[in-house]
């Protein structure tokens, strides 16, 4: 199965002081370590993922660069262009905030990314990796997306 990731799901994985952490470590080994499951994830989480903040802490990029060489050993990461999301993420950007107050849906654009990509049939996404599943759970539902347990509230 493919498994999107968005960036709190690998904030967390690589980060110890991130209060989920050790759920995130528990998840990627059931569904990555013990499973021939492939991570998918669009460029702008890693963009978001890979901050300042966590390129600070050498150990944790060296962990990232492990955990990355090691899944693409066995064929089990995808780096997702997101060029064919962009624009339409943007847009949905710009035209909700012309939205009633009330109705407003604050989304980032990553977040409006890893939307577009969970319901683009072509990416053959199964299951959404993230702690955030409010901002996710109607498009995974409509496209028949799991959110990977153990990471839901």
């Amino acid at each position: 199965m493919n498994i999107c990731a968005d960036a709190g799901f690998l904030i967390a994985l690589y980060d110890e002081r991130d209060e989920y952490h050790k759920r995130a470590e528990e998840c990627f080994e059931i569904y990555l370590s013990k499973r021939p499951n492939v991570l998918i994830i669009p460029w702008p989480v890693l963009y978001e993922s890979i901050s300042t903040r966590m390129a600070r802490a050498k150990e944790r990029v060296e962990r990232i660069d492990a955990h990355f060489k090691a899944l693409r050993i066995k064929g089990q990461l995808k780096l997702l262009s997101d060029d064919q999301f962009r624009e339409e993420a943007i847009e949905q950007c710009f035209s909700e905030a012309k939205r009633n107050v009330r109705l407003y849906r604050s989304l980032s654009l990553v977040d409006r990314v890893i939307r577009l990509v969970l319901s683009d049939t072509n990416t053959r996404i199964g299951a959404l990796a993230t702690f955030n599943a409010r901002d996710f759970h109607d498009v995974c539902r409509k496209f028949r997306k799991d959110i990977v347990p153990g990471l839901r509230e």
